[in-house]
């Protein structure tokens, strides 16, 4: 995987942790469910995740490269980016399921949010 590519991964979750931030301080979610305020605790968690997944290998490489330069790549690309992928797709699953449980309901928000984890995994 090219460091285009690597680069490319970082704005969706970097979009959609601002967007579950400022989420936070609106006036619906004072109102929100208690299963409402888990899934966004988890949407939030696997979002920094996926963040932290996208970020950290590059940086332990200049690390490691810059230590140990006859070692070669430290990193497993294949790896970080399966762990990347897997962590988006739980936050945008519950992002979605936030949204469709505030706007429809339980049942749409289960069926939109397996839906789009279906698809994107």
């Amino acid at each position: 995987m090219s460091r285009a590519d690597r680069r490319s991964m970082l704005p969706g979750p970097t979009a959609l942790l601002a967007v579950l931030i400022i989420a936070l301080f609106t006036e619906r979610y004072a109102g929100a469910t208690a299963q409402q305020r888990i899934v966004y605790a988890l949407a939030v968690a696997f979002t920094a995740l996926a963040l932290t997944a996208t970020v950290a290998p590059a940086a332990i490489q200049q690390v490691w490269s810059r230590d140990h330069p006859r070692r070669g790549n430290s990193v497993d690309w294949r790896r970080a980016t399966v762990a990347v992928l897997t962590f988006r797709s739980l936050a945008v699953s519950g992002a979605l399921f936030l949204a469709g449980d505030v706007l429809f309901g339980v049942p749409v928000a289960a069926v939109a949010s397996g839906t789009a984890m279906a698809l994107i995994t």
